[in-house]
């Protein structure tokens, strides 16, 4: 019996080299399962400034989504992010604070926040009377608000209150500029209205109090303040014609500026110091001196513009000396440039190599540029903040790219998730199985004999999957970078902007894998048209809309190489996917369709003819003006749409979206009751939901079209509503889940959930049973059972959780915007069947059914938070989709910010939880097979002995 003792040890032993303790606790999983991009927005206004004296430099930005921020400049990491009220007009920094002017129609704020922590320290309200965009200039102990075209005043940066005031509103000038002026003046900078002409004039105030000095008229014409190129503490330079003409800010006295002919477009640059200033001019950019005499400009030196100078931006350097730089992108190469004052011409370059398989070429050249030059023992050293046309946020160090903010991913209006290919599934294997027989058989075996090599690969990951509990890694053994994983979690999720960037995003790491960008356009559609197979990889499509221009795009998912385009001129009205019509390859088709009515479909490989039997039932909607909305019917002999409906809503309702249920599996078409009885889906693939809002009335009013014949089958019209507030509306199957803000007595958000069936009675079906809904001639109102709700948070997106099978049962996931965070609100309690009554009173049907009693009001239940601690902003939209377990759907919420994450309705049914004690189940097994071998030779024993008789 001793072996027997001796391989237990063995395998006990072996055991404990693979185990490893695991930790059940649902923290664990944040960070893991999900990820969290926190953006900003393209940058209105860059800088660079040390919140301390003496302490490093952050940068600081205002951007296009009313976000300021600081970004740390060693990693690009967020420091801190505020959302500001109303547009974002300008920032500014005055020792440890950025003080930040925004507008909102006639309401102009002015705030001051932390500029080392981001808190509010004061936010200052003031009314306009005029939408004249204000303006603000910034010193060390106080701010100058200029609003109305003409009030003027002073803001103390301690506490945010009006020291002094002034207006010049005199009928017919204008002020749109003010500034501090070097010898401790504030000069306001605007235009006086002739009877032909208009002409600069420059008010001078004393600081302190706002006494005016003096105004001063100009003599120059000018024909709008955008005239005015630049204005500095002390200069004003601007155009008048084809020349440049400047003034020392309170005197009268107008210089031209030395200048090329026929300057057209100019921009002008002042250094820290105001010492020096350059224009950049079309062909050419010419450097100047401030005379400390008399003021006035002294030309130094002026060079050639370099070929594709578009892609450029210049910048005064923040430095002890007088430099400028010039920072410019072309393909993937990046080039930095220093011109020196006292000194002709460029004393210092650098060559930023772009070659990365994340961005070359994808920038579009540099839209601004922050830069900072200092020296060091070996010559000038420098970097520079630079903010890219696609929107991105770059920090170069010399000739190195340090990082990289990819905020054009704030500007998302569409994504989709894109499956990734199996390593498993290798094109041998999809071989074998296009032969039979002995045929097959042989390749399988070749096919084994030349993998022999992976198998000692195959065992170690298989140990240390099961030691790990890693289950989501492949066991194959094959490298594959790009590949699924085993329960299908890792996908890419390909996002579209309106800004025409592209960009793939990897749910392992939320790391972009590939970027594509097309200026001047927009994504106004994005599909998955193949999925990946041994032999093609997945495509994506995307649609991009243009000025005047539309542009098809098929790109390969996994790198964002194009593998077909098409161009053409006319104007965008819908596009959509046509399920069940495949073109070549077995990918999706999609319909594209112009305002006019002409249609598009792709791919056109096999062409429109080919497919045309297959358009039978394919009807879509658009909105035709704010209160109507028209169906139309493809029709591919005429290659256009053809027009079958129109609804007129009231005059005073404005139609706000229209919404349909994706092509999800339905597993049921019925809903089994208690009493083992059936409701009957009404499940119509033309049914749209749409919002329109009345301002006047405080309404919303929900419609449900039948688009194959144009007719409403339900509507739910609901008083006491915030129109100013989004009305999210999703549907799924038979479910239309809708919520909006109630400003009734209980002010909160009101959940309306309505599931559609066949029929009232349970075992009854539409007579004669619908095939597709689609017949005109059958009448096809459906039975609704609706039911509302109170959620304390206000919630503006909404999405329903996908799998696989669609087994699963469909929560629904929402944003909620005041507290920044996702939450899976569970199908139980979303129930339109829930009784009115009393647990005790609930029938035995009922509570077969798993119905629980009716409650008006939702909990604040924080368990169902699915962020967990990531603070998300401004979610516009919500996407779900399926992994490979039928438990598991995954979602992605992205707008200003981006959030991945998969949740588990029905709870991981089909997977071992990391909990799971593997050892010890190992362990028992071990037991039971030694407890058998050595009980075996005495149950033989015994066995023996009773069959001669031995007792």
């Amino acid at each position: 019996m001793q072996w027997h003792t001796g391989l237990l040890s063995l395998l006990f032993a072996l055991l404990l080299t693979f185990y490893k303790p695991v930790s059940a606790i649902y923290a664990d999983e944040a960070s893991v399962i999900d990820f969290h991009l926190a953006h900003v927005g393209t940058p209105r206004v860059s800088f660079l400034h040390a919140p301390v004296a003496g302490s490093g430099k952050l940068a600081y930005v205002g951007t296009e989504k009313n976000v300021i921020a600081a970004i740390g400049l060693k990693s690009g990491d967020l420091l801190w992010r505020q959302i500001v009220e109303g547009d974002l007009v300008d920032a500014k920094a005055s020792g440890e604070r950025i003080v930040v002017l925004s507008q909102s129609g006639t309401n102009v704020v002015l705030s001051a926040y932390s500029a080392t922590q981001g808190h509010l320290l004061w936010s200052s309200p003031f009314l306009s009377q005029e939408a004249i965009e204000p303006s603000v200039s910034v010193s060390d102990v106080n701010a100058v608000l200029l609003t109305d075209g003409g009030l003027v005043r002073i803001v103390d940066l301690t506490d945010g209150t009006v020291a002094a005031s002034w207006s010049g509103h005199d009928g017919i000038t204008v002020y749109t500029n003010v500034t501090h002026t070097t010898d401790g003046h504030v000069a306001v900078v605007g235009t006086t209205s002739n009877i032909a002409s208009s002409t600069l004039t420059t008010a001078i105030l004393d600081a302190r109090a706002l006494a005016l000095s003096e105004i001063l008229v100009l003599d120059t014409i000018v024909t709008s303040p955008s005239d005015v190129l630049h204005l500095s503490p002390r200069l004003l330079i601007w155009k008048n014609g084809e020349t440049l003409e400047y003034v020392t800010l309170g005197k009268a006295q107008v210089m031209e500026l030395q200048a090329p002919a026929n300057v057209g477009h100019a921009r002008a640059f002042s250094s820290r110091t105001g010492r020096s200033i350059l224009v950049q001019f079309q062909h050419s950019t010419t450097f100047y001196t401030v005379s400390a005499e008399d003021g006035s400009l002294v030309l130094k030196y002026t060079i050639q513009n370099p070929e594709g100078s578009d892609h450029c931006a210049y910048s005064a350097a923040e430095s002890d000396e007088e430099y400028h730089t010039r920072s410019c992108i072309q393909g993937d190469v990046g080039r930095v440039e220093v011109f020196g004052v006292a000194e002709w011409g460029v004393v210092k370059s650098w060559r930023v190599d772009l070659a990365d398989a994340h961005s070359t070429g994808h920038f579009g050249g540099v839209l601004a540029a922050s830069s900072e030059i200092m020296t060091a023992v070996d010559g000038l050293v420098g970097r520079v903040l630079l903010v890219t046309v696609d929107g991105s946020i770059h920090l170069w160090r010399d000739s190195m790219p340090l990082w990289t903010r990819h905020e054009s991913l704030a500007h998302t209006t569409h994504a989709t998730f894109v499956d990734l290919p199996d390593p498993s599934v290798s094109k041998e294997v999809a071989d074998e199985e296009t032969h039979e027989g002995l045929s097959a058989f042989l390749k399988r075996v070749t096919r084994h004999i030349g993998e022999v090599h992976r198998l000692p690969a195959f065992f170690s990951g298989w140990a240390a999957r099961f030691a790990q509990g890693e289950y989501e890694v492949s066991p194959t053994g094959i490298s594959a970078a790009i590949a699924r994983d085993t329960f299908g979690f890792r996908k890419f999720i390909v996002t579209g902007t309106e800004k025409g960037k592209l960009a793939a995003l990897d749910t392992a790491t939320g790391k972009v894998v590939w970027s594509q960008f097309y200026q001047g356009n927009a994504a106004v559609g994005l599909w998955t048209v193949r999925n990946a197979s041994p032999d093609h990889p997945p495509v994506v499509a995307v649609l991009l809309k243009g000025q005047g221009t539309m542009d098809w795009l098929e790109l390969n998912a996994l790198d964002g190489t194009v593998v077909g385009s098409e161009s053409w001129t006319g104007s965008f009205g819908a596009a959509f996917a046509i399920e069940g019509v495949q073109g070549p390859e077995d990918t999706l088709s999609v319909a594209v369709v112009s305002q006019e009515g002409a249609l598009k479909v792709f791919p056109k490989d096999k062409g429109m003819q080919a497919i045309s039997a297959t358009f039978t039932g394919i009807r879509f909607a658009v909105t035709n003006g704010s209160s109507a909305v028209q169906g139309f019917e493809l029709d591919a002999t005429t290659a256009s749409a053809r027009s079958l409906w129109k609804i007129d809503f009231p005059s005073a309702e404005v139609i706000q979206s229209i919404s349909a249920a994706g092509a999800n599996h339905v597993a049921s078409i019925g809903r089994v009751l208690g009493d083992r009885s059936v409701m009957y889906k009404y499940l119509h693939s033309h049914l749209v939901g749409i919002v329109t809002t009345d301002a006047s009335a405080s309404s919303v009013t929900i419609y449900l079209v039948d688009l194959a014949r144009g007719t409403i089958v339900h509507q739910a019209r609901h008083g006491d509503v915030d129109t100013t507030k989004t009305v999210s509306i999703e549907l799924d199957e038979n479910r239309v889940v809708y919520a909006f803000w109630s400003i009734g007595p209980s002010a909160g958000t009101q959940i309306n959930v309505l599931e559609l069936y066949e029929h009232e009675k349970p075992n009854q079906r539409l007579d004669p049973v619908p095939l597709d809904y689609v017949s005109r001639d059958v009448d096809l109102q459906p039975y609704v059972v609706g039911q509302a709700y109170r959620y304390p948070a206000r919630i503006s997106a909404l999405a329903t959780t996908q799998t696989r099978y669609g087994i699963t049962k469909r929560d629904t996931v929402a944003f909620l915007p005041d507290l920044n965070m996702l939450v899976e609100l569970p199908k139980s309690l979303l129930d339109p069947r829930r009784p009115k009554k009393d647990v005790k009173q609930m029938s035995t049907a009922e509570k077969e059914e798993g119905l629980i009693p009716y409650d008006p009001i939702l909990p604040d239940e924080r368990r169902w938070v699915i962020s967990h601690k990531n603070e998300i902003f401004a979610v516009k939209d919500i996407i779900s989709g399926p992994a490979y377990l039928e438990s598991t759907s995954l979602v992605f919420a992205f707008g200003l910010d981006m959030f991945f994450t998969r949740v588990t309705p029905s709870q991981s049914f089909d997977k071992l939880s990391a909990s799971f004690s593997k050892g010890q189940l190992l362990l028992t097994m071990i037991a039971l097979c030694a407890a058998v071998a050595l009980t075996s030779p005495m149950v033989r024993r015994k066995q023996l002995n009773a069959l001669w008789g031995v007792q």
